[in-house]
């Protein structure tokens, strides 16, 4: 009938935020802080036909309202051509940002630290060490991570750190996906190098100790 069968979608806007298209899957997907979603969607065909949800079928764009779900949020929209003949479905997922804000792991030279019940952390090194290398890891991919004020904007960081002080403080800060923070600390004590022994004893066994 030489009517078009496009039933692409052009684009899905959140909140006025274009959602990211998941390549062969007919889903789009977003992150929002938001408690209300508004959602806008356009056919690449202004002539084809939209259901968005549970909003009656209209030509070519629809939006919808809809509350934030207690995880994530999903709104289907069938799109059928303008010739009648195709109706394809596609999945609209909101995901609510991220609050977590935890530290994963925290090396200090490689070597990884536990945090103590506060969740901060102490270690100790030999008094020959004059730098160290800290990397701190955080849990969520989406946070990101600073290293005494030193950060990539990355869910990871490592610095190296010269060691002047017998005992160096460092705030370890993870900011979550939505903006929640968090800070521990990482206390390293240098031990000191005892090299004068003060008495020296000979024998073969405990009894025998001079």
């Amino acid at each position: 009938n030489g009517l078009s069968d496009n039933t692409n979608i052009s684009k899905v806007i959140v909140n006025g935020i274009e959602a990211d298209y998941l390549e062969g899957e007919n889903t789009y997907q977003i992150r929002s802080e938001a408690s209300i979603y508004t959602v806008d969607v356009e056919l690449e065909n202004p002539l084809a036909t939209i259901k968005l949800g549970s909003e009656e079928p209209k030509l070519g764009v629809s939006s919808i309202v809809i509350p934030k779900g207690i995880e994530d949020t999903v709104i289907t929209a069938l799109v059928t051509s303008q010739n009648g003949l195709t109706t394809t479905e596609y999945q609209i997922i909101i995901k609510p940002k991220s609050d977590n804000a935890k530290i994963d792991t925290l090396e200090v030279n490689n070597k990884t630290i536990e945090p103590d019940i506060s969740g901060n952390y102490k270690t100790e090194i030999a008094h020959n060490v004059s730098e160290i290398t800290i990397k701190a890891t955080a849990e969520d991919i989406s946070a990101k991570v600073s290293v005494a004020g030193f950060s990539d904007n990355k869910n990871s960081k490592e610095i190296i750190s010269p060691i002047t002080n017998q005992i160096s403080t460092y705030e370890i800060e993870v900011i979550a996906e939505d903006g929640t923070a968090q800070i521990k600390t990482l206390e390293v004590e240098q031990l000191e190098g005892n090299t004068n022994l003060a008495s020296i004893k000979i024998g073969i066994d405990p009894e025998n100790m001079k």
